[in-house]
């Protein structure tokens, strides 16, 4: 699984498409379970030579779901610490764990001065070869999963085609465990370039409850992102699920590709035929309540609109609190600046936030201004 580069010190390559795909297409290259105190650390690059990858899953020549070797993985440990690593060209996510807690005081991971450089300039050795540049699907950079807690990211450098941090609930089989949330995670000051966002989820409906509560996403900026503040809800018609105490703080957005601010169901449609669309239907029973915006500010959107606030009218979102949150399209100086897209919404909106949400297009959409 493993190779290391002659011409570059500290480089560690995964092997490329194809290779044994027993081996490749369910593993990690570096995974962990159940460890205590663990370690990783340094001042190199680990590559997932992903190009290929991506390629062969556009052409659906990769058989099963998403069946590519992402880069780390660990599960049900305690006192992780990452710090001054780089990152990139993963086939799938860089880095996921589940059950990871840190019992410390407080909680730390370090990625400093790390970077998920996943997708760099489309990865640029390939391209500078004459190949053809290739969007890099899936490849999340750091996806904390059901059950971790306790967890403290700081000072991540990333450039990404997907999720940034995607805090995830469980996605697999849960039948017989009570209800465990991914909860009490704070992110600090990051640098993101491109990206789909800091995110919550996505979260589907499940039994036991799906759960994310208590993730503060604080002191951020953004330079062409998809989207920069994503909570995502995901379909599904049994079970349910529960978003809650969500912060994002002190950010700013540079020319957004898309909407700075999105919540509502996940937009995804996949060449294996994963996921519901553009725009998707809300979904009822995902319970969002709690998400704080606060000291937001966004210029040279692409877009007009403000940005995406979208619940269900039999569930509705409660307690969305807007807070110095300034969003700025590339329009704003001809008179063509939109609102946000609403529908079932409730909070509270300072008067210096700009611009302020309506009533909405479903009539539901109800912000106090404070």
């Amino acid at each position: 699984m493993l190779a290391r580069s002659p011409a570059r010190s500290h480089h560690l390559q995964s092997l490329p498409f194809p290779c044994c795909p027993i081996v490749c297409s369910t593993s990690y290259l570096f995974e962990w379970d159940n460890g205590t105190d663990l370690t990783l650390a340094g001042h190199g690059t680990i590559d997932g030579q992903g190009y290929k990858w991506w390629w062969q899953f556009l052409l659906n020549k990769i058989p099963g779901d998403r069946k590519r070797p992402g880069l780390v993985y660990m599960t049900s440990g305690t006192g992780l610490n990452v710090a001054n690593i780089t990152l990139r060209n993963s086939p799938i996510m860089h880095m996921h764990f589940d059950n990871i807690t840190d019992d410390e005081d407080p909680p730390f991971m370090q990625l400093a001065p790390s970077e998920l450089a996943g997708i760099q300039k489309w990865a640029e050795e390939e391209t500078a070869a004459g190949a053809i540049p290739m969007l890099p699907f899936n490849t999340d950079g750091i996806d904390p999963g059901v059950g971790a807690k306790d967890v403290f990211i700081k000072n991540l450098t990333a450039e990404n085609f997907d999720d940034v941090i995607a805090v995830k609930p469980c996605n697999g089989d849960c039948a017989g465990m009570s209800m465990l949330c991914t909860e009490n995670i704070v992110v600090e000051n990051s640098k993101i370039f491109l990206g789909v966002g800091l995110s919550i989820g996505s979260v589907n409906p499940k039994d036991p409850t799906n759960c994310i509560k208590d993730i503060v996403f604080q002191g951020a900026s953004f330079k062409y992102p998809f989207k920069a503040v994503y909570v995502k809800t995901n379909s599904g018609d049994t079970g349910d699920g529960i978003i809650q105490n969500i912060t994002y703080a002190d950010m700013t957005i540079e020319d957004p590709i898309l909407w700075p601010i999105y919540i509502g169901p996940q937009q995804q449609k996949e060449p294996n035929g994963i996921g519901d669309g553009f725009w998707p239907e809300t979904q009822p029973l995902i319970t969002i309540s709690d998400i704080f915006l606060r000291n937001i500010t966004s210029t040279g959107g692409f877009l007009p609109h403000a940005g995406i606030l979208r619940c269900n009218a039999s569930n509705p979102c409660t307690n969305i609190v807007i807070e110095d949150v300034s969003v700025e399209s590339r329009y704003s100086n001809d008179g063509l600046q939109l609102d946000y897209v609403c529908e079932s919404m409730q909070g509270t909106v300072t008067k210096a936030s700009y611009p302020l949400p309506d009533e909405g297009s479903d009539g539901l959409c109800s912000f106090e201004q404070i």
